[in-house]
């Protein structure tokens, strides 16, 4: 894992170069990867199909493997809201905890958090994290790392599989982590 880790940082600093891709979030799972980024030019598509392209060949060659190593196209969703993504910020951090890899979302070190922490070297270009560098980080980690509702982590769930983020209502009526916080 810490050699697709390189592969996958050495990619989104060319990524972000190349594609002027802006990354706020990025979290290396064992089977996938979650990314929240923006893309000012439009080309998101062709960035993203020239990353899993690139890292996928480069994966094959260095492990002799021969199967796929991404599933399919990426899943791309627009964020509409700053509550979308501060939820999606919080879901993806707290995927390996979800996946009983950590216990706190500070101690997985194949995300941008533990770079930005200090934890290890970061060689992804993450856009300027205002959660994690305010007066507020304490309040950010606890947020961070509090389990949130089945309910609530099943409609963001939901939501992602939309190109643009649509949580799904409850008892007919708007979701209430529209406008608040998972």
């Amino acid at each position: 894992m810490d050699f697709v880790w390189e592969i996958m940082q050495e990619q989104l600093y060319l990524l972000h170069h190349a594609f002027k891709i802006e990354i706020d979030v990025f979290v290396l799972m064992v089977n996938h990867f979650h990314l929240i980024a923006r893309s000012p030019e439009g080309n998101l598509s062709k960035a993203m199909q020239y990353f899993k392209s690139t890292t996928c060949k480069i994966i094959q060659k260095e492990t002799g493997r021969t199967n796929q190593i991404w599933g399919s196209r990426f899943f791309r969703t627009r964020l509409l809201t700053e509550y979308h993504f501060l939820n999606c910020y919080k879901y993806i951090y707290r995927n390996p905890i979800k996946a009983g890899l950590v216990t706190r979302v500070e101690e997985y070190k194949f995300s941008t958090l533990s770079g930005l922490l200090g934890s290890q070297p970061l060689l992804i270009p993450v856009q300027c994290d205002p959660f994690i560098f305010d007066d507020k980080f304490e309040k950010t980690m606890e947020w961070l790392n509090t389990v949130s509702s089945a309910q609530a982590e099943d409609s963001i769930k939901i939501a992602l599989r939309y190109s643009d983020f649509k949580l799904p209502k409850i008892n007919q009526r708007q979701s209430p982590w529209e406008d608040s916080l998972i």
